[in-house]
């Protein structure tokens, strides 16, 4: 009974233990809920509290941000100030510039501006303005000539503020003044006072400015009529003196027409004599023979004749001169009348109100003004060489408006009417304010379809405009005193200006095309057939480079003038556009082909692209170049000459990195040495730089893998990492890291090759034989083709060997097979840059040479052979691997024969990168 009691007790108290340590586990479970529950709480609480924080760390950044712009957060009622007005009513009276004591400055808003207010805008100058505030007396002063406006009316000195005062910067930024203790002061006198809101400013400017801009527009035609009336009285006074001459001519005509009419009268009269005297001797003669009679008369009948002819040549000469001075006097007369009628109709108040009536609209005089303001200061900001300026003409009786262009360093200038300067100005807004990259072949300064027109040059003598000097010089006035009664459009004008008429004949024209097309078909070879598309666009850009650097000689020899130098030209101008149109065919042949294959690399769908959008550039200089020689402007002639060379030696930089991309071979290089083509051989420059691609397409192929060897470098130690744990491998994880690395530092001395090669040997164009190009091709060529294969073993070799090193079943044979392969890999792009040499002096047989030197051989050669050597002990300790693996009875499955005798480790190819240095010298 004891011992139940006992055994009850012990069992009670195990029970009681067990039920206790449940509630205890219970609890304990309660309260980490609870702490979990009080930590999330507090973590709310702390995010509540740092999102609040960082919310008020923004809005005072952004205050912060506001008051660097002059925007004023806090409104003190009691400084004067200026505030926004918006075409939008919400947005009016949103922005507050407080304008503190002493001087407030203004100006265009950048990161190192330090102006109290700053504002956007292509117009807003970087010092637009200065507000000075003294003793509460608010005046404003704008820099130089940036646009200020004080209400409606342009400002070039200090200015006095009053309240409500409309103030306008740039042309687009409005504003009104604000002054607190003016307005206390007026509260007392002033009614009810006109809204001054956004409307009103903006029609205040207008109407202010265009008044300003019709009295300036009335100035300038007044000036230009005096200047035409002051030309036709000059005129005048010309015609005048030729009629003074023609008559005096005409005068000294008639007085040889009279002292030839005297001597016809006396010779008459002395034939009449002789008449006389043969009828005297005739009665005397009575007694002579009949025959003798009839023979004399005969004599005399023929003597009649022959001075009859001598004098009817005289009268019929007179007559003839006599009639074309009078229609030389008509003549001039009637261009007199022309001047005459002209003038009074100019002078007429009736013709004045019309032209006054059919003018623009006020409202597009201040939009044009203002809008050549803004492209004058974007061209400015851009570091475009082109200025823009209004043109006033006449078209059927009404005043029109062109535009101006003008090229500052070239002297050019050419026309575009109101819309298409508005939208060249919306191009133009794009490119500032998306900060655009712009080049000299913008489209949008330089379109190839524009004709331009050399610009006339200004004497200190010509009075100016005040809209800009453009309509007292103006090509459009010239063009009316020049004798044409109208001008239909600045088009029309530019046609036929620009328009000469053709001297060539048909004869002319097909002899020329007989000798481009003899060109051509000498230039088809027996290998024309076998030539790749980068051996067309090559000498077609040849052709075309020649014929260009031909024509800029020709053009600035003194031998223009010649007849044989002239059909020359023509030629070589035929054969220009001829060679540009073939260019464009084979790019776009040559575009066509990767097009619609998927397989092809983004590169060449790049490559093609650039190839295509740089002979588009080409060909609109080529446009420009012919525009130079139809008008005779040398400056157009050269610059566009000059962009041409340029084009073509981009084009063929392209070509090369293209060719090479597409491992396509190249005959041109192969043919520099026949004497056959000595005639159209390739210029240095062209060679160079179709090499200056494939080195670029080089240098790209060694960034990228090198890049991803740093990435596989980092790969590569974290594997060496997981092999502590895996003691069976041995040092193979070590190797493989050492490989990794020793062929990153094989791809960056590549890479500093290519960078030393292009600065010493291919600067030096008289000094490099023909052989080089080929050479270097073939060599780039094997240069892509071993990197690449490098790359990919290196990649396999490393995708092998983790799972390897994670204890996966795998065969350790990939490692000495791939292995094996970067070996030969890495003997064959030593070989391809050593094997190749050629003929530094051709009278020298010991002036062989290779493409690297000496110096730059040795340092490939040792950056192979520590690839090499990290590849032979990878192999030689995977053997090891493979030779344990099999005493410990690796699994028949397992078992694989190398694939072939000379890849095992005491391979020929092997032995020849031993550590004898000896061996790579």
């Amino acid at each position: 009974l004891r011992a139940e009691i006992d055994r009850l007790k012990i069992s009670d108290r195990w029970n009681r233990d067990e039920q206790q340590s449940a509630t205890q586990t219970e609890i304990d479970e309660l309260r980490e809920k609870c702490v979990a529950k009080e930590k999330e709480i507090e973590e709310m609480k702390q995010s509540w509290e740092l999102k609040l924080q960082q919310s008020e760390e923004r809005k005072a950044q952004e205050n912060k941000n506001l008051e660097k712009s002059g925007i004023t957060c806090k409104v003190d009622n009691k400084m004067p100030n200026l505030v926004n007005l918006n075409e939008d009513p919400q947005l009016s009276e949103m922005l507050l510039y407080v304008i503190k004591e002493g001087q407030t400055r203004v100006g265009r808003m950048c990161d190192n501006s330090k102006h109290e207010i700053q504002l956007n805008g292509a117009l807003i100058a970087e010092n637009h303005c200065i507000i000075n505030n003294l003793e509460n007396v608010i005046s404003i002063t704008p820099i130089d000539d940036a646009p200020t406006y004080v209400n409606g009316n342009l400002i070039s000195e200090p200015v006095i503020l009053q309240h409500g005062d409309r103030v306008i910067l740039g042309g687009d930024h409005y504003f009104r003044f604000n002054h607190p203790k003016q307005v206390r002061n007026r509260k007392q006198t002033s009614g009810q006072e006109v809204k001054k809101d956004f409307e009103f400013a903006k029609q205040e400017l207008l109407n202010v400015q265009e008044q300003r801009l019709q009295s300036e527009l009335e100035e300038a035609r007044r000036q230009a009529q005096e200047e035409m009336l002051t030309k036709v009285e000059e005129v005048k006074k010309e015609a005048m003196k030729e009629q003074r001459a023609v008559e005096n001519k005409l005068a000294e005509c008639e007085q040889l027409l009279k002292n030839q009419s005297e001597e016809v009268q006396m010779a008459e009269q002395g034939r009449l004599e002789a008449d006389d005297t043969i009828q005297k001797l005739k009665k005397q003669k009575m007694l002579l023979e009949q025959e003798l009679m009839v023979g004399r008369k005969r004599q005399q009948l023929e003597a009649r004749a022959a001075e009859r002819a001598q004098l009817s040549p005289a009268s019929t000469k007179g007559s003839r001169l006599k009639e074309f001075l009078e229609t030389e006097k008509q003549k001039v007369t009637q261009r007199l009348e022309q001047l005459k009628q002209k003038r009074s109709d100019i002078s007429s108040p009736t013709r004045r109100n019309a032209m006054m009536e059919n003018q623009l609209g006020k409202r597009d005089l201040y939009k044009i003004a203002l809008s050549l303001r803004e492209a004058n200061k974007i061209s400015q900001l851009l570091k475009k060489n082109m200025t823009f300026s209004r043109e006033d003409y006449l078209e059927d009786d009404k005043l029109a408006t062109a535009i101006k262009v003008t090229n500052t360093e070239l002297g050019l200038c050419t026309f575009w009417d109101v819309p298409k300067f508005e939208d060249r100005l919306a191009q133009m807004r794009d490119l500032y304010q998306n900060d655009c990259e712009s080049s000299a072949d913008d489209e949008v300064f330089n379109d190839p379809s524009e004709s331009w027109l050399p610009e006339a040059p200004t004497t200190p003598s010509t009075p100016r405009s005040p809209l800009g000097n453009s309509f007292n010089k103006s090509p459009f006035r010239q063009f009316l005193l020049s004798g044409n009664s109208s001008v239909t459009s600045p088009r029309s004008f530019k046609d036929d200006t620009c328009s000469c008429p053709s001297h060539l004949t048909g004869t002319a024209l097909a002899k020329m095309c007989e000798s481009v097309t003899l060109t051509f078909v000498e230039n088809i070879q027996d290998s024309y057939l076998e030539e790749s598309m980068a051996d067309k666009i090559v000498k077609c850009s040849q052709a075309i480079k020649k014929s260009v650097v031909y024509l800029i000689d020709s053009n600035s020899s003194q031998d223009k003038e010649s007849e044989t130098n002239d059909e020359e030209t023509q030629c070589c101008l035929l054969k220009l556009a001829t060679n540009i149109q073939t260019l464009s065919s084979h790019c776009t042949v040559w575009a066509n082909m990767y097009v619609k294959e998927q397989r092809h690399s983004r590169v060449i769908q790049d490559l093609t692209t650039k190839l295509k959008e740089h002979v588009k550039v080409m060909g609109n200089h080529v446009v420009r170049f012919f525009q130079g020689w139809g008008n005779d402007i040398d400056s157009l002639i050269c610059d566009s000459g000059s962009k041409i060379v340029d084009c073509v030696l981009t084009v063929c930089k392209l070509t090369g990195e293209m060719c090479l991309a597409t491992d396509m071979n190249i005959i041109s290089f192969e043919q520099l040495n026949c004497e056959e083509a000595d005639k159209n051989q390739l210029s240095p420059d062209v060679c160079h730089a179709f090499l200056a691609g494939c080195d670029l397409l080089v240098d790209k192929s060694l960034q990228g893998p090198i890049k991803t060897l740093e990435e596989w470098e980092c790969k590569a130690q974290n594997l060496a990492d997981l092999s502590n744990n895996n003691l069976s491998l041995g040092e193979i994880p070590q190797h493989i890291e050492e490989l990794v690395s020793s062929m990153k530092i094989l791809f960056s001395t590549c890479q500093e090759l290519q960078v030393d090669m292009d600065t010493s040997v291919r600067q030096s164009y008289g000094g490099i034989p023909l052989q080089f190009y080929s050479v270097s091709y073939k060599r780039s060529q094997g240069l892509i083709h071993h990197i690449s294969n490098l790359w990919e073993n290196v990649q396999i070799l490393l995708n092998s060997a983790e799972p390897l090193i994670k204890g996966q079943t795998i065969d350790c044979r990939k490692l000495c097979r791939y292995s094996d392969l970067i070996q030969r890999d890495i003997s064959k792009l030593v070989l391809v840059s050593s094997k190749d040499n050629f003929k530094m002096d051709s009278s020298s047989s010991d002036s062989d040479s290779s493409v690297l030197s000496e110096l730059q051989m040795q340092k490939l050669e040792y950056a192979a052979k520590d690839v090499h050597l990290s590849a032979g002990c990878l192999i030689q300790k995977a053997e090891k691997l493979l030779r344990n693996d099999k005493l410990s009875g690796t699994p028949r499955g397992k078992r694989l024969l190398p694939p072939s005798p000379d890849k095992a480790i005491n391979s020929p190819l092997s032995n020849k990168f031993k550590l004898d240095t000896c061996s790579w010298g």
